[in-house]
């Protein structure tokens, strides 16, 4: 099978978060099985805006020039490439859907009845919808992506709660669908790690709370601050680190909340795009005292695998999708907060961390952890699953 993945940001480009590196795990995996793989993207991450076509992990990765719409990426030359090249492949895998670069691409491939997947990672759901660029969204959704929607092959979703919000939202039915995970490389997070960055942020005593995400709005990370605030005055030889790429204005937010909350002295912020194999994020994860992913929302939770991987106890919202498989194996706590006001969240999240203090139950989390990462993700498998999909319609 001759499949060509359709992204905005690929890898280098680690500061997109998680579709970044699911998508090329996924991609490599589908090499491996024996088919024909390239990916079109655009050239952010890279040190030149020039087109060009690079060889990447054994299979050809095709980066085109762009220019961004607040924040959304249009790339006409990719688009041109597309057009000349639809009989080239047999399947169209688009990741993510308000990108130009996405929704352009698909009505593209819909108008000549080529075959397309879409994996939507979590972006099509109300609460999201509503919180930004409301407006506009709903005018691309109604004359560019619903149209193309009622065309496409299937979709592809990579946990239950991200499938149900998204037929909630666009009341389509009858289509051809699969929840499948993410793949994950979680042998990297199994070794122990050694780095100099790490050391440097004086964190050898392992008594911190983390959060290591791309650092947005989305990650609701102020009822992280003000929860720690309350629980450091119980456990006061506890740190907060919060970790990743961000934009100015909201790093500021956060900054400036933890000072008013007189715990600036008890925080470290990482604000910089952190590479996935790093042995900086590898270190972070394994010396963690527990990881917190606060989310509004989250397709997935890529990172939140990363640290069971790395034997570290989580504390997850119930707006994260992985939350179905910790409460199935028992690897972490689920606190409500997703649809609730930053206090009441607040407090919830304050409930969960006091709970990781008790021995008898972090070390649960921690071995229930490994258990779940051991059990759920194998790569190949994975990969075949993505397959099967392509392939049953």
């Amino acid at each position: 099978m001759k499949i060509l993945h359709i992204t905005p940001a690929y890898h280098p480009a680690i500061q997109w978060g998680g579709p970044v590196v699911s998508v090329r795990i996924l991609a490599k995996e589908q090499k491996k099985l024996g088919h024909s793989v390239e990916v079109y993207t655009t050239t952010l991450g890279l040190s030149s805006r020039k087109t060009q076509s690079v060889e990447v992990d054994g299979l050809t990765v095709h980066y085109f020039d762009f220019f961004t719409i607040k924040r959304w990426f249009v790339s006409f030359p990719l688009l041109r490439a597309l057009w000349k090249n639809r009989d080239t492949f047999d399947v169209f895998d688009i990741h993510l859907v308000w990108d130009p670069v996405c929704w352009m691409s698909g009505l593209i491939l819909a108008m000549t009845g080529k075959k397309i997947v879409i994996s939507p990672h979590g972006t099509v759901e109300k609460t999201l919808i509503d919180r930004r660029s409301k407006n506009l969204k709903l005018f691309v959704y109604y004359v560019f992506l619903r149209p193309m929607f009622k065309r496409v092959a299937g979709f592809r979703f990579t946990a239950p709660d991200e499938r149900d919000k998204f037929f909630q939202f666009t009341g389509l039915e009858a289509v051809h669908q699969a929840v499948v995970i993410n793949p994950f490389k979680r042998e990297l997070f199994e070794s122990p790690a050694q780095s100099e960055e790490f050391d440097e942020l004086g964190l050898e005593h392992r008594r911190y709370f983390l959060c290591l995400s791309r650092v947005n709005w989305k990650k609701r990370l102020e009822i992280f601050i003000d929860a720690f605030s309350l629980f450091v005055k119980r456990y006061p030889e506890h740190k907060l680190v919060i970790a990743g790429a961000t934009d100015e204005e909201y790093g500021y937010f956060l900054k400036k909340r933890a000072e008013e909350a007189w715990i600036f002295d008890h925080c470290v912020f990482v604000f910089r795009p952190i590479p996935g194999d790093s042995p900086l994020k590898v270190a972070l994860f394994q010396n963690a005292y527990a990881f917190v992913l606060p989310s509004f929302s989250e397709n997935f939770g890529f990172v939140a695998v990363e640290a069971l991987a790395s034997g570290t106890p989580l504390i997850v919202s119930d707006g994260v999708a992985i939350k179905d498989l910790i409460t199935k194996y028992g690897a972490g706590c689920v606190f409500k907060g997703s649809n609730l006001d930053d206090r009441e969240a607040g407090n919830n999240l304050l409930q969960e961390m006091e709970k990781v203090v008790v021995p008898r139950h972090r070390e649960k989390m921690i071995a229930n952890g490994k258990l779940l990462v051991k059990a759920e993700f194998d790569n190949a498998r994975i990969a075949q699953q993505v397959i099967d999909l392509y392939q049953g319609n």
